[in-house]
């Protein structure tokens, strides 16, 4: 794999935050994770109601929904994301802790 050449592992190893089972934990990724919580509640209680300034994102309609339902929709997705992963690599999280990194992951990307 690319991140096993010595010459890679600076492309691989992040610096502020970390997506993902693989950094996470890593004390020095540590600030960002409240950032993400607080990013997944601002992503869930956006008021799509809210009127927007002309000819931003005009095409965009979105329903907002509460953090719950969203956690409950990641949950449902849950045994398909595992796929994605090798078991080996989230053994150590309960469904309940995947289930929150996938959500607040992907609410700090989005």
């Amino acid at each position: 794999m690319h991140r096993e050449i010595e010459s890679n592992v600076r492309c691989y190893v992040p610096l502020v935050v970390s997506i993902g089972p693989f950094h996470r934990g890593k004390p020095e990724l540590q600030l960002m994770e409240k950032y993400k919580e607080l990013l997944a509640i601002q992503f869930a209680d956006q008021d799509s109601t809210k009127e927007r300034p002309e000819g931003v994102l005009p095409w965009l309609s979105t329903n907002s929904v509460t953090i719950d339902v969203l956690y409950e929709k990641v949950k449902n997705i849950m045994p398909n994301v595992g796929e994605c992963y090798d078991d080996e690599l989230i053994k150590e999280y309960s469904h309940e802790e995947f289930a929150q990194m996938v959500l607040l992951d992907g609410c700090f990307i989005l």
